[in-house]
């Protein structure tokens, strides 16, 4: 939005004062006179002509940083500025305005980049404030806080160079000026700082390509610094795609009959259990379903044409209606059960099975090259599905059978346990917000999750 795009326009704006058409003219026509005055220095009759080229540039290229640096009084600019005057107090005319041009090119460089970005909604946008800790990455951040230090004593150093060095090393007083100017001009923080954007941006813009959004570059920051990774289970390290592996109701109940109650209740979800089971159940007639109510992760309930159904966890159905559930053995049905209650009266459930995508143990060991030490299994589930998975992932820890907020809580906990270490949380971004939002970066597969400031 433009309130937060305002800073790096108005950064934009102080990188080169004036118009554009005014930016690009000054700039190309010192770049000319540079390029002509080389070209004529070649013959040495004309050695009096480069001069005056040069100088001309030195004044189009120069002119618009003097009045910034006699505005803002930019420790950058005058010390550049007085890099470019003594290289001309040293009759090295064509050199000092290559100093001015290489500066200005730079200039315009991080204006364009930061234009480039403006539209962006990243925290790449306000890279450009030149205040640290509101930067992308903590490498600009501590540049940002110790560069005037660092450019102040770099300077002192050049002087103390230029002075000492002569009197106890080789070669004379201009040779190691021109060096000590040479450290003046490395010490210009600002281009160090514009080769830290450009790797930021470059970042976003790679992950970009790979189909990866990034909405905060200081996540790929963080990144680099966790050792920790915690995964939610369905739809992440499995793929979603659950099958009903059997329905089994109470007497009086067809199968056929209760998967098709489940299922006219499960179209007002989205989520991939309730889209599994619609999808078993075929054809289902259009009944007005009312008064749903579903918790994440957990299950559903809503009036079936003035039934009232329920469809979810045993744990679901004794909170919502205190319906008695039947207790099923784990060793005899293994996979992820819904149980399905009509008018506070148990009648069945449904075995779905799910598999773990094939790709996610090499993600995991990916991840444990890198130097990820603590990969953590988080879900819902029953415990014997979870510590199945956990056992083919490579897990180190699982979590199961948690409600959404003792799931928030445990990803709480493990953060406390980091110490301050970043812990990343890998999701779906279909009932786990809260997570994303928790976790130090939070990581949506298959979804794009945006958290309103």
């Amino acid at each position: 939005d433009s309130q937060s795009n305002a800073p790096a326009k108005a950064r934009a704006e102080q990188l080169h004062p004036g118009s554009p058409v005014q930016k690009w003219l000054y700039l190309i026509a010192g770049a000319a006179l540079l390029a002509a005055g080389a070209i004529v220095s070649a013959a040495p009759a004309l050695g009096w002509l480069s001069i005056v080229l040069a100088c001309l540039s030195c004044v189009g290229l120069g002119g618009p940083l003097v009045i910034q640096a006699v505005r803002d009084r930019t420790r950058v600019l005058l010390l550049m500025l007085a890099a470019a005057i003594a290289l001309l107090a040293l009759g090295k005319f064509l050199q000092a305005a290559a100093v001015l041009l290489i500066y200005d090119c730079s200039l315009a460089a991080e204006k364009l980049l930061l234009e480039r970005t403006l539209g962006r909604q990243t925290e790449l946008t306000v890279l450009g404030t030149i205040e640290p800790g509101r930067c992308g990455t903590r490498w600009i951040d501590w540049w940002l806080r110790w560069a005037p230090a660092f450019t102040i004593l770099l300077a002192c150093t050049a002087v103390v160079l230029a002075i000492t060095a002569p009197l106890v090393l080789h070669h004379t007083f201009a040779t190691w000026i021109r060096r000590a100017l040479a450290l003046v001009i490395a010490a210009c923080s600002q281009r160090l700082l514009f080769s830290l954007l450009l790797g930021a941006y470059m970042g976003l813009w790679t992950a970009a390509g790979r189909d990866i959004a990034v909405r905060d570059a200081r996540s790929l920051d963080l990144l680099a610094q966790a050792r920790t990774v915690v995964w939610d289970k369905t739809g992440v390290v499995t793929d979603g795609n659950f099958q009903v592996e059997r329905v089994q109701p109470v007497e009086g109940w067809a199968p056929e009959q209760l998967l098709a109650l489940a299922a006219t209740l499960e179209r007002a979800s989205d989520h991939s259990l309730a889209r599994a089971v619609v999808a078993a159940a075929g054809t289902v007639p259009e009944v007005a379903v009312e008064q749903v109510a579903e918790v994440p992760g957990q299950g559903i309930a809503g009036n079936v044409s003035g039934t009232h159904v329920m469809v979810g966890t045993d744990s679901f159905l004794r909170q919502m209606g205190g319906v008695p559930v039947l207790e099923v053995r784990e060793d005899e049905e293994p996979g992820t059960i819904l149980h399905v209650a009509v008018d506070s009266g148990y009648v069945g459930y449904i075995v779905m099975a799910d598999r773990i995508r094939p790709e996610a143990g090499e993600a995991v060991q990916a991840l444990r090259e890198l130097g990820m030490r603590r990969v953590a299994l988080l879900s819902g589930d029953r415990k014997s599905v979870v510590e199945r998975i956990g056992r083919e992932l490579g897990a180190d820890e699982i979590y199961y059978e948690k409600l959404p907020e003792q799931r928030l809580a445990e990803l709480k906990a493990i953060q406390d346990e980091e110490n301050g270490a970043p812990v990343v949380y890998v999701g779906d971004g279909v009932g786990d917000i809260p997570l994303l939002e928790a976790a130090d970066v939070g990581v949506s597969i298959g979804a794009v999750t945006v958290k309103a400031d």
